[in-house]
């Protein structure tokens, strides 16, 4: 009989980091990672980050859930396609719809871990009508740093496969222009998303994005935002001791 394979331990920390009420309360959010042999792992529909436990996480294929971004399919379809793509534990717990585009972010190069969270600080400019003009350009180095040189931002979607396909569009069109995955991708009316290489990268990339909020809500209180030029963006960006710094965060545990 084959032995039962649990989440990593560090998936439960993360999404219990990230269901501090100040970036998701109650069933909001999930949070992913890449298990083997084509599959992942992702939060159980209707659970709270908060108080995760590992009865709580799904492991699914990644195959068919993408396939679905190239298809027209119904709601019942994709309920049915999120049973199927799940790999069998015994247990009736489903996977989050919004599964759809974690599967499109975790085929990205250097993407292992997702966390998508709803807070509030970002949500304030998500759901304002200066949307785009907020989130653009950077304004401090940590946000080059941690964030990396530009945002993703994604108009709304239905979550599920319109969302999921937006996502996946989106993160398509910033590597061709940046030659790097989006690590900080923002859903207008929705929340936010931190796209990284480990569980510290998710919540560092999370936690920054809520501090950038903050300051931009206050700056543009102040008369307006203050952009960094491109040429501050590109050359804060390929710093030696930036890359130093990102690898120490990056290698951080998460309990620490």
């Amino acid at each position: 009989m084959k032995k039962h394979v649990g989440p990593p331990a560090q998936l439960i920390e993360l999404s219990r980091a990230l269901g501090d009420p100040d970036l998701a309360i109650l069933s909001e959010g999930n949070a992913s990672c890449r298990g083997e042999d084509g599959t992942f792992w992702i939060k159980a529909s209707g659970a709270s980050l908060a108080t995760l436990s590992d009865r709580e996480v799904v492991r699914v294929r990644g195959e068919p859930i993408t396939r679905l971004l190239d298809e027209r399919s119904s709601d019942d379809g994709v309920a049915e396609c999120l049973r199927e793509a799940k790999v069998d534990d015994g247990r009736a717990t489903r996977a989050s719809i919004e599964a759809t585009m974690h599967a499109a972010l975790l085929e990205l190069d250097g993407v292992s871990w997702v966390g998508h969270t709803h807070p509030a600080a970002i949500n304030a400019i998500t759901c304002s009508l200066r949307f785009g003009e907020l989130l653009a350009g950077r304004v401090f180095p940590e946000e080059v740093v941690v964030l990396g040189p530009a945002s993703l931002l994604i108009e709304y979607a239905d979550p599920g496969v319109a969302l999921g396909r937006a996502v996946r569009d989106g993160a398509r069109a910033y590597v061709e222009r940046y030659h790097q995955t989006p690590r900080a991708i923002y859903l207008k009316n929705h929340g936010f998303i931190a796209a990284g290489s480990g569980a510290r990268d998710v919540l560092n990339i999370t936690l920054m994005a809520v501090k950038s909020a903050k300051v931009r809500s206050a700056a543009a209180a102040l008369g307006g935002l203050s952009f960094m030029s491109d040429a501050d963006v590109r050359r804060m960006g390929a710093r030696a001791d930036v890359d130093y710094r990102k690898k120490l965060m990056v290698e951080r545990e998460l309990s620490k």
